[in-house]
C-alpha cells in the first residue's frame, strides 16, 4: 500500500523516516558515514530511495 513518509539525515550518519500524516517516528538508521545522499528514484507506479 502506498503511505506517505518523510525521511530526513536528521544527525551525521543518521537517517529517520516519519509518517507524513501524524509525525510519528517509523524507523531509523546509522549509515555508518558522516555524509549521507539521499536519493529518489520513480519507476512506473514505485516509488524507492536509496
Amino acid at each position: 500500500p502506498m503511505q506517505h513518509i518523510t525521511v530526513d539525515p536528521v544527525h551525521a550518519g543518521t537517517i529517520k523516516t516519519w509518517k507524513g500524516a501524524t509525525g510519528e517516528e517509523v524507523a531509523c538508521f546509522n549509515s555508518g558515514f558522516s555524509k549521507t545522499t539521499l536519493l529518489s528514484f520513480n519507476n512506473k507506479d514505485s516509488s524507492f530511495l536509496m
